[in-house]
């Protein structure tokens, strides 16, 4: 991967039609590598948006920047088409720039529950713990019922 200076706009997924990420960046390839090595704090990082499904090339920063706010006010309808009109299969585009596929993102992870990395690079969910009760039932301390 090599780096040049490339005015870009681009879309990060979570997932098929999951959470997504709108940024701009003159250097495609490092930044992509930066926010698959969460190197880059925030909502990308939160939200577990790593996978390029979307970007366009611009002559000048200024241009890349403008698109990229109005993009940013798009319904979520719009950057949806926007994306399966060019990559309708939602591929990592990164790929295509020498990055390793990722492993797939499986169950949506949710506050509590996280994802164990086995020897074999598989990735598998694990539920949060539970204390015996209706998801949303309030826990008592020292007590596996609910209030």
């Amino acid at each position: 991967m090599h780096s040049e200076f490339a005015p870009t706009v681009y879309l990060l997924a979570s997932r098929r039609n999951g959470t997504l990420y709108v940024g701009v960046t003159s250097d495609l390839p490092a930044r992509i590598g930066k926010h698959r090595d969460g190197l880059l704090p925030g909502f990308a990082s939160d939200y577990g948006v790593r996978t390029l499904v979307w970007f366009e090339r611009h002559g000048t920063m200024e241009q890349a920047i403008l698109r990229e706010k109005r993009i940013k006010k798009w319904n979520r309808a719009w950057k949806l088409e926007l994306i399966e009109r060019e990559n309708p299969n939602w591929r990592d585009l990164a790929e295509d720039f020498g990055f390793e596929k990722l492993a797939p993102a499986g169950f949506p992870l949710s506050r509590g529950s996280e994802a164990v990395r086995q020897d074999n690079d598989e990735y598998f969910w694990h539920p949060p713990p539970t204390h015996g009760g209706r998801l949303g039932d309030p826990v008592v301390a020292g007590s596996s019922k609910s209030c």
